[in-house]
C-alpha cells in the first residue's frame, strides 16, 4: 500500500480563494506534526495570521489586529511553537520551558496538523479531520487586550471534545 503525502491529509476547510505558485505557498497556512515555528515565523491566511512573536506571545492577527493569544508575552526567550508527534502543541522558551499547551496530547490518531483558516479559527485536525483544539477565533473582528486574564473553554461536541483557550493560558 502507497504512502499518502501530507498534502492528502488536509481537507478543504474552507472554500478560499487563493493562488499557490510554490509548494512552500501551499502550505503557508498549515503547520504539520513533529514541525516547529520559531520566533517571526507565522501561519497566513487571507487577513488571518498566526504568528510566533519575538517576544514569545503566540497571537492570531486579523488584519493586523490582534484576536487571541497565548499571553505568554516577555515570559521568555527564542521561543518556539512545537508540533508534538503525541498530538499536544506547546510553547516552548529557548531553554525547553514550556509556557502554553494545547492539552492534547494522545488523542491524536496518527497524523495531525493545525491550519490557520480562512475563517480566522486556528483549528488542530487528526488524520481523518476530527477537531481536537481551536483559538475560537472564526469570525472573530474584535481587538483584544494582550494584558486580559486567560479564560479557558472546552466545548464538546457528538464525535469530539474540542479544547480551546479565549484569551490565552498559561501553564
Amino acid at each position: 500500500m502507497a504512502l499518502m503525502s501530507a498534502a492528502a491529509y488536509i481537507p478543504l476547510v474552507c472554500a478560499c480563494s487563493m493562488m499557490l505558485t510554490s509548494y512552500v505557498e501551499a502550505f503557508s497556512n498549515v503547520l504539520l506534526q513533529r514541525s516547529t515555528m520559531f520566533s517571526g515565523q507565522y501561519l497566513a491566511e487571507g487577513p488571518y495570521q498566526f504568528k510566533m512573536q519575538e517576544d514569545c506571545n503566540l497571537v492570531v492577527y486579523n488584519n493586523g489586529q490582534p484576536i487571541w493569544a497565548t499571553d505568554t508575552g516577555g515570559l521568555g526567550r527564542d521561543c518556539e511553537f512545537r508540533l508534538k508527534s503525541n498530538g499536544n502543541a506547546v510553547l516552548y522558551t529557548g531553554y525547553d520551558k514550556p509556557l502554553f499547551e494545547s492539552k492534547t496530547a494522545d488523542m491524536n490518531n496518527g497524523a495531525h496538523y493545525i491550519i490557520m483558516q480562512c475563517d480566522g479559527n486556528v483549528v488542530m485536525y487528526t488524520a481523518e479531520g476530527s477537531p481536537i483544539w481551536a483559538t475560537m477565533t472564526n469570525g472573530k473582528v474584535q481587538v483584544i487586550d494582550l494584558g486580559t486574564p486567560p479564560t479557558p473553554t472546552v466545548n464538546s461536541t457528538s464525535s469530539a471534545v474540542i479544547k480551546s483557550v479565549k484569551g490565552g493560558r498559561s501553564l
